[in-house]
C-alpha cells in the first residue's frame, strides 16, 4: 500500500496508512481529510532511528504535501500509539529526520456520531 491510502472503512471508522514502510529517507507525508472524525489513534512504528511528526491543518482546501501545517504534539522518536481528539480538517505524518530502519504510521479515525458510510 502507499502512504495516504485508505486501508479499511466501516460505518464507525476509517483506517489509513499515513506512512507506509518508509525505509530510505525523510518523507513529507500525504494529507488525508480528517474533518468527519471526532477521535482516533495514531500508531507509529520506528524500527531503528527516525523522527516522525504528526501534522495538522484547518486550511479550507487540501494543502500541498510539501506544506507542513502545524505540528500536533512533539517529535516522535520511538514506537508508540497516540490518541487524537478532535482532529483538524487535514492530517498527515511526516518523517522529518531519518538515519536507518523502517517507519510505518497508521491512523484509525472514528466518525463523529457514526455518520460514516
Amino acid at each position: 500500500m502507499a502512504s495516504g491510502q485508505l486501508i479499511q472503512q466501516t460505518r464507525k471508522f476509517e483506517h489509513w496508512y499515513l506512512i507506509d514502510a518508509e525505509a530510505a529517507a525523510t518523507n513529507n507525508g500525504v494529507w488525508i481529510d480528517s474533518g468527519a472524525f471526532d477521535t482516533g489513534s495514531i500508531d507509529v512504528v520506528i524500527s531503528n532511528t527516525a523522527t516522525v511528526q504528526i501534522r495538522g491543518s484547518d486550511a479550507p482546501t487540501r494543502p500541498a504535501d510539501t506544506a507542513h501545517g502545524n505540528q500536533i504534539g512533539t517529535d516522535i522518536t520511538a514506537s508508540s500509539i497516540y490518541s487524537i481528539q478532535q482532529p483538524p480538517r487535514w492530517l498527515k505524518a511526516r518523517v522529518s529526520a531519518y538515519t536507518n530502519g523502517q517507519v510505518d504510521v497508521w491512523a484509525l479515525l472514528r466518525f463523529a456520531h457514526g455518520i460514516g458510510s
